[in-house]
């Protein structure tokens, strides 16, 4: 072999025998036996040449058919959770390494009780956690102002709808919410009683979740409201202390004169909210701040469509309840013009704000009367 290559590596001196020529006149050495010489580079791991650099100058990426542990996954996952490496084994070649077999990857959570996507943490994806809604406390406000209502869905980016699923019997009106859509919102209704609001969650992977809460309404001063029992159109009145007829503003609190002033300000003058002519109530006046020693009187007139008869009802509150002072129901009708049914329903005289008395009345006119006379 080349000069500087005995005893490199593999390479290695063979021997000769010394053999006798046939003729018997003088001998020879024979062929080198045994001898290891230099080879063509080759990738496996040995110095085939004998220069003392092992696979030098053929490409070699790795030693034919070595194995090594492999893992193609995110950074610090390997061994975390489910997550393992695999084996890669380099090719007869010594060309290049083949494909990483038997590894496992992160994975999304599947909600097994194992940490799918090697995180270090346990069923963590929103679909392994049940949607909840947390619904505000009950709340009390004054009929006629905005409740504030929030609910807190336990997955960010839910959406909310809120629904009103309870109202006080007899009422007609299921109030309003300012964005039925919106986890925060308000609830208002010139109706007092007690409602009953649900709101429905909705997440992104179309879960819902519901929860419910009560809001109450109260009255404030005096408050006058009218139902009847048919549809058709019935007109609620109130008229003021000095009036002399009905239908004459603007001592007459109705549905030509929805906002009088009266005793020259704001604060003790009626509102009527609700003029409904379409359902069979509510209609709504209300004083806020009514003053001491004031008396008023409430009238119902059956106005139109309600010919065959209609059961009207009235609810007097005073004061800051939830709950009549008095109630009256009466059976009313319309008889064409100044024939119809008028309700001289009762006189209300305000101790203060919030306390009063009423006086019942409960006599029914032709309206031609009632247009005569209070």
């Amino acid at each position: 072999g080349p000069s500087g290559t005995l005893g490199v590596a593999r390479c290695r001196a063979g021997q000769q025998v010394c053999v006798a020529s046939a003729t018997g006149a003088g001998s020879s050495w024979g062929a080198c036996a045994g001898a290891s010489l230099p080879q063509r580079e080759v990738c496996n791991g040995v110095d085939d040449d004998c220069n003392g650099r092992v696979d030098d100058g053929v490409g070699c990426t790795c030693a034919p058919n070595a194995t090594r542990s492999c893992y193609s996954g995110p950074a610090g996952t390997a061994g975390v959770g489910v997550c393992a490496a695999g084996t890669q084994r380099c090719n007869g070649a010594g060309s290049a390494w083949g494909p990483c077999e038997g590894e496992r990857l992160p994975q999304p959570e599947a909600c097994n009780r194992l940490d799918d996507d090697c995180n270090r943490a346990v069923d963590d994806s929103p679909a392994c956690t049940p949607l909840t809604v947390a619904c505000p406390a009950p709340a009390t406000g004054v009929a006629g102002t905005a409740v504030p209502l929030r609910a807190t869905p336990s997955q960010a980016g839910a959406s909310c709808r809120w629904e009103v699923v309870g109202r006080p019997a007899g009422a007609g009106s299921e109030g309003a919410f300012a964005n039925p859509s919106a986890c925060d919102t308000t609830f208002s209704s010139v109706i007092v009683g007690a409602y009953t609001v649900r709101v429905t969650v909705t997440d992104a992977m179309g879960r819902t979740a519901t929860c419910m809460t009560t809001v109450t309404l109260i009255g404030r001063g005096l408050r006058v409201e009218l139902t009847w029992s048919t549809p058709g159109d019935v007109d609620l009145h109130l008229l003021h202390r000095t009036a002399t007829a009905w239908f004459a503003s603007p001592s007459d609190c109705y549905y030509a004169n929805t906002r009088p002033t009266w005793d020259g300000a704001a604060e003790p003058s009626p509102r009527l909210d609700v003029d409904n002519v379409t359902a069979n109530g509510p209609e709504n006046i209300r004083i806020d701040l009514p003053p001491g020693g004031a008396s008023y009187r409430v009238g119902v007139h059956a106005f139109s469509r309600v010919d065959q008869g209609t059961t009207a009802t009235v609810r007097i509150y005073c004061g800051d309840t939830a709950t009549p002072t008095r109630t009256f129901t009466r059976m009313l009708q319309s008889r064409g013009g100044a024939m119809n049914d008028f309700w001289r329903v009762a006189d209300v005289r305000m101790d203060s704000a919030s306390r009063c008395v009423v006086d019942a009345l409960d006599a029914v006119v032709p309206t031609s009367e009632a247009r005569a006379g209070r």
